[in-house]
């Protein structure tokens, strides 16, 4: 099995299982299903679809009932369409009333500036009416969104309630906020002139701003700039604040400023974003002036931890406005999260983008594990070594088949990969002597070049 994940060859799917595969679903509410490709090395990619779109549609394995009835939902291989797996829904539509609501976890431990998301799990599973509100008895300390995302302001504790909207039914929570253990690390500051910035090379509607400034081109149309893969190093799972500084070179007009954060193939990531209106700047003046007035009056931009996908770069957009925008600044920082949070995250990036696809190049994925691994906190490193939850004993099940493959490989000879002129050490069992030990494999394949 091993060697199937690990070969160069790519592995054709034999078959796909959707679970759950026989639910129920009423109208207004929606299902989540999972598709299982075997064997494990084959292409993980499937397309979804309805066999009976008028009953219910899907989408990246979400169902949305439409009309009463049963519905055939598909999940077919990218790589060969012969083969798929299927579920059958019944849509209903009937009122199942509320009985109970309970938060998932029971308490939180946040250190200032971290975040967590709450869970409310409305009873019973078929209930028709979910919705809940969430509030904080100490919103200074601890603050909640709508969508049960509770933000870490400062050191206390207090309680977090949840209640549904139908019956008025709680649960309640408590939380205790503690001091960074590490302050926010500044990754970096970009300053923009005539040319802009080489770090944000893909540019629409930007251009010189007083000859030597950068900004707007056009305050009509507005405009775009991407960066590169600035992000690639920060750790997993962790929280960034954006301070952007600029300006309208106007005493009234103002505009509207959105950053996304990017994956890997420049596409934006679905909730994270973050959005200010840039300040005018009160009296017509030179470029210096409006300058100093951007980075006296930043825009704070705060992008809460991506738990399922890697934040490789980010997108800024200017909406169209009465008067041109002077982009003088920008910088980024980060925080660590919890450490159950960043666990979670690094165990959802190995079983995710970061260990798929691994034909020919498992020491390659391996190596960049690592260096992830390496990047979290103390707390959370050992708190992913400890820890028996769902997605992280699959992450450790597939770092120990991804090491296995490498010792594999050692003892029977380099791959081929491996220039001749290089000697090795042996490599570790890194899951048998703990995953702290992953570091040694970098010794390891420092030692290759």
């Amino acid at each position: 099995a091993t060697q199937s994940l690990c070969s160069a060859s790519n592995v054709d799917p034999t078959s796909i299982s959707v679970s759950p595969s026989n639910a129920s679903v009423n109208l207004g509410s929606n299902l989540t299903l999972n598709a299982t490709v075997l064997p494990l090395g084959a292409s993980s990619g499937v397309t979804w679809s309805s066999l009976d779109p008028s009953i219910a549609t899907v989408s990246n394995g979400v169902v949305t009932p439409v009309s009463v009835g049963v519905v055939t939902i598909r999940a077919t291989s990218i790589s060969n369409t012969s083969v798929y797996g299927s579920a059958t829904i019944t849509v209903t539509n009937q009122s199942v009333p509320v009985t109970g609501v309970s938060i998932s976890p029971s308490s939180l431990n946040l250190e200032v500036g971290s975040s967590a998301s709450l869970t409310a799990n409305v009873m019973p599973a078929s209930a028709t009416n979910k919705n809940v509100t969430w509030t904080s008895s100490h919103p200074s300390i601890a603050s909640i969104n709508h969508s049960g995302q509770v933000t870490a302001l400062a050191a206390g504790s207090g309680t977090i309630t949840v209640t549904t909207s139908e019956g008025g039914l709680t649960d309640t929570i408590s939380f205790t906020v503690i001091e960074q253990s590490l302050p926010p690390e500044t990754t970096m500051t970009f300053s923009f002139a005539g040319t802009g910035n080489s770090y944000w090379p893909t540019v629409s509607g930007f251009g010189a701003y007083f000859s030597s400034g950068y900004g707007i081109s056009s305050a009509s149309t507005g405009g775009t700039i991407k960066s590169t893969q600035i992000l690639s190093s920060i750790p997993l799972g962790s929280l960034m604040t954006v301070k952007v500084s600029a300006a309208t070179n106007s005493p009234t007009n103002t505009a509207n400023l959105t950053m996304y954060a990017l994956d890997k193939f420049g596409n934006r990531l679905a909730g994270l974003s973050d959005s200010y209106v840039i300040p005018a700047y009160d009296s017509k003046g030179n470029l210096a002036n409006i300058t100093n007035y951007a980075k006296a009056n930043p825009g704070i931009l705060f992008f809460s931890a991506s738990m399922n996908a890697k934040v490789y770069a980010l997108e800024l957009v200017i909406a169209s406005a009465s008067s041109r925008t002077l982009l003088a600044e920008i910088s980024v920082s980060y925080s660590y999260n919890s450490a159950q949070n960043q666990a979670l995250a690094f165990a959802n990036y190995v079983n995710g983008e970061g260990g798929q696809d691994a034909y020919g190049q498992c020491d390659i994925i391996l190596l960049n594990l690592v260096d992830e691994f390496n990047r979290l906190s103390e707390d959370a490193r050992s708190y992913f070594e400890n820890s028996s939850e769902g997605p992280i004993a699959l992450a450790k099940a597939r770092l120990s088949y991804l090491s296995s493959w490498v010792n594999q490989q050692q003892t029977m000879g380099r791959p081929t990969f491996f220039k001749k002129e290089q000697t090795h050490e042996p490599l570790f069992l890194l899951l048998l002597i703990g995953l702290t030990s992953l570091s040694l494999y970098v010794v390891y394949r420092k030692k290759m070049y």
